[in-house]
Parts: structure tokens; C-alpha cells; sequence
């Protein structure tokens, strides 16, 4: 995969990248789709001031034993989601998609390695779709770092395949 003529081995090579591009710039990506590659052109853009501020700040925390809490803490990944409220959905550009809301990332962790962030929505973990934290909690428990835990993630931008490992 390459963005912007530099290849990219991992998120947050990406990240890099991208933050090197003028805003509004078009730059060339070469992805790899069902096994096929694929170049595409993007626009560059300044993630929004408020960018996951509201999920954050309405997070209801929990250890992962209480099934009917809003939100919940994967120690192993180092994240925390809780589920996708309609205001937080129309707040963070996610109307008519479904998941879970990343609302903290700790430092160091496997998904703050992986490039993950508050604000971003999980819509798929493993083969499993995930529409609440229960079913986030759920996929998990069968969810190996040590073999990756492959997580689909969306932005305002767009969605990705993002592989979580052990640090």
C-alpha cells in the first residue's frame, strides 16, 4: 500500500504521511481490495476541532462484567467504546451506520499502536458485525492479539481494515 508516492506498512505510517500533505491537496492511493490492487485519488482534509469530544464526554464506563452498561473498557486492546447514540451519530458524521464509538485510547496500548482513536466507529470485529457494546464484548472474547485482531473502522473519511497485534 502507498499514499502520496511513500509506502505504508501500517497505520501509523499512514498517519505520518498524511500529515506531511497540504490540506485540500490530491494525492494518489494504492490499496489492495478482495486480493486486487487499486489506485485511488483523495483529498486531504483537517479533521474537525469537536473530533470524538462528544463521545468522550458521554461515556458511561464499565469493567466489562455489567451486560447493560453503555460503555465498555477492553483491557486487553487498551479501549474504550461505548454504543453509537443518534446525536453522537449526526455529531460525528456517522448517521446510517451502526457500531460502536472509540472514546479513549490508552497510551502505548495495542490500539493505540494500531493507530486507532477517540471518535472512530467499530462496525466489525473479526468476521462478527458489532452494533453495541455487548456484541463488541461478545466478539471479543474470542479475539486473539497474538494472532490480530482484524477490526473494520470508519471516519468521517471512510472506512478501513485495521489489523490490532500485541505490542
Amino acid at each position: 500500500m502507498s499514499f502520496a508516492g511513500s509506502t505504508v506498512r501500517n497505520p501509523r505510517d499512514l498517519q505520518e504521511v498524511v500529515e506531511k500533505c497540504p490540506f485540500e491537496s490530491k494525492q494518489p492511493v494504492e490499496v489492495v481490495r478482495d486480493g486486487k490492487p487499486q489506485s485511488l485519488q483523495v483529498v486531504v482534509k483537517p479533521l474537525p476541532d469537536d473530533f470524538g469530544r462528544l463521545a468522550r464526554s458521554n461515556v458511561n464506563r464499565d469493567d466489562g462484567e455489567n451486560g447493560n452498561a453503555r460503555g465498555h473498557f477492553d483491557k486487553q486492546l487498551g479501549v474504550e467504546v461505548s454504543n453509537l447514540t443518534g446525536r453522537e451519530a449526526e455529531q460525528l458524521g456517522f448517521q446510517n451506520h451502526k457500531g460502536v464509538v472509540i472514546t479513549e485510547v490508552e497510551d502505548n496500548s495495542p490500539a493505540a499502536s494500531a493507530g486507532l482513536r477517540a471518535g472512530m466507529l467499530i462496525s466489525r470485529v473479526g468476521k462478527q458485525a458489532v452494533e453495541n457494546t455487548d456484541q463488541f464484548r461478545e466478539a471479543m472474547k474470542t479475539a486473539s492479539l497474538k494472532d490480530g485482531v482484524l477490526m473494520l473502522v470508519r471516519t468521517e473519511s471512510g472506512q478501513r481494515f485495521v489489523v490490532i497485534r500485541e505490542n
